[in-house]
């Protein structure tokens, strides 16, 4: 299972990243977030996004 997670550097965000990176049905993470979640894990892919900015979402 692929998961894509918007908001993973908040509270509930980050604890729930959290579970996705452990969990071993999850073969990777995609993340969309205004900072870097100062995280490395082969699962992860994060997309640094200004949310502002709808035309960088592409």
């Amino acid at each position: 299972m692929k998961a894509l997670l918007i908001g993973a550097t908040g509270a509930t965000g980050s604890d729930l990243l959290q579970l996705l990176l452990k969990d071993s049905e999850v073969e990777s993470v995609m993340i969309f977030v205004r900072r870097d979640p100062q995280i490395n894990h082969p699962k992860l892919k994060v997309h640094l996004i200004d949310f502002n900015r709808n035309e960088q979402w592409c």
